[in-house]
């Protein structure tokens, strides 16, 4: 499988300190899997751009991380992805704190599988 760990830019600033849980999470990922990382702070893609990398590089499975700050971003970032037919799973701050939000049982859509407290 060919997963890709992706953290949103932070929307503020290009000042960043990397995310150490998708160096964490590609280290631990058992052998026979490829992980590519993408950290939106480094290497800033829109929902299209991000999409289009999926497809070129054979992405099966995706995880995005967010903090609060992020979590507009990751949201949008996973609707692009899972509308191209790619599973996403979340986890960070964010969804460890609001797990409702992402499973839609605030009123919203249920849209996201959630790794919850992990990462």
């Amino acid at each position: 499988m060919k997963i890709l760990l992706y953290n949103p830019d932070n929307g503020v600033t290009r000042n960043f300190m990397p995310h150490l849980w998708m160096f964490l999470l590609q280290t631990i990922t058992p052998p026979g899997h490829e992980v590519l990382l993408v950290d939106g702070n480094a290497q800033a893609m829109n929902e299209r751009q991000l999409v289009q990398f999926i497809k070129e590089n054979g992405v099966t499975l995706v995880g995005i991380g967010a903090m609060t700050r992020m979590a507009a971003k990751a949201y949008r970032m996973a609707d692009a992805i899972r509308a191209a037919g790619i599973t996403v799973v979340m986890g960070g701050p964010h969804v460890t704190e609001v797990p409702d939000e992402a499973l839609g049982r605030d009123g919203g859509p249920r849209r996201y599988r959630l790794s919850v407290g992990c990462w």
